[in-house]
């Protein structure tokens, strides 16, 4: 990727591609605090156990790094586009998500009702906000690298939805530490059984499908097939944002589902024969 021969416009989005990444990564980490708890003792016991539940991530964060390594081999992807795509997704668009998900659901609770809004607000709002932020950020940082074809779509997808899973799971642990004694008590199961077994499908398999369904829109002209995906992949979100997630059944089945999907989706690109349409510049 020769920067001295990009345009105005190029830079421009690149800066505030730029800006954008340095803010998000302020508030990621200057967010990463706990209150002051009396004992001192206790507050430095929190401490620690939030940093033995953030390794706890590397159950699933390992094998991603590991799939994604042979992921870059398999389709001849340069292995910095996951890691740039990582870092993107975990710094951009998780802070402006969670101020939108808090604007999306007073809306809601305006224009419906309380109880509306508490069995099927998230349901709503947080899919189309969280997909279209992080599609958002795949689509720029393909701009930005000059790589247009469906395994560049797929991977830098799957990187930025992990980099996004991470943003939301050290967020979601560190709540939990800042709560009551009790959620103190129970934050390595609450890692394991929310956090863990949430991420080993989750974000990163929705924005892998929903970068895949773009390109094939926009990119393909496969309009039907395509909107479907992404329709696919905001129901399964919605779903699994809703009360009907309540159960384990009920998230393995919108799990599997959503494995499945992937896989389809995986394999064909794989089995692609396309030709790269923007030259060797990143391999």
């Amino acid at each position: 990727m020769d920067i001295y021969d990009k345009t105005k416009k190029w830079w421009v989005s690149f800066f505030i591609f730029l800006v954008m990444f340095f803010w998000g990564a302020s508030k990621e980490f200057s967010g990463m605090y706990l209150e002051k708890i009396n004992p001192v003792s206790e507050t430095l016991g929190r401490y620690q156990m939030m940093l033995f539940c953030f390794l706890l991530l590397l159950l699933y964060f390992i094998p991603f790094v590991v799939f994604i390594r042979y992921t870059c081999r398999k389709l001849e992807v340069s292995r910095k586009l996951p890691v740039i795509a990582f870092f993107a997704g975990w710094f951009i668009p998780g802070w402006i998500a969670g101020q939108l998900n808090d604007a999306s659901e007073k809306l809601i609770r305006h224009l419906t009702s309380k109880t509306f809004t508490e069995d099927w607000g998230d349901a709503i709002e947080t899919p189309i906000v969280e997909e279209s932020l992080k599609v958002i950020v795949v689509v720029w940082l393909i701009c930005l690298v000059g790589k247009h074809l469906r395994k560049h779509y797929l991977i830098a997808g799957m990187s930025v939805g992990m980099g996004f899973q991470i943003s939301e799971d050290l967020s979601y642990i560190e709540k939990q530490l800042s709560g009551s004694h009790s959620d103190f008590v129970n934050v390595i199961p609450f890692t394991l059984g929310e956090r863990v077994a949430g991420g080993l499908v989750s974000h990163w398999c929705y924005t892998a499908l929903m970068a895949v369904g773009i390109y094939l829109f926009f990119r393909e002209k496969n309009r039907k097939t395509g909107i479907l995906l992404i329709l696919a992949v905001l129901l399964d979100h919605g779903l699994w944002d809703s009360f009907l997630s309540d159960s384990d059944l009920g998230t393995a089945i919108l799990s599997a589902v959503l494995f499945i999907l992937f896989v389809v989706v995986y394999v064909r690109t794989l089995n692609s024969s396309e030709e790269c349409i923007t030259g060797d510049a990143y391999r």
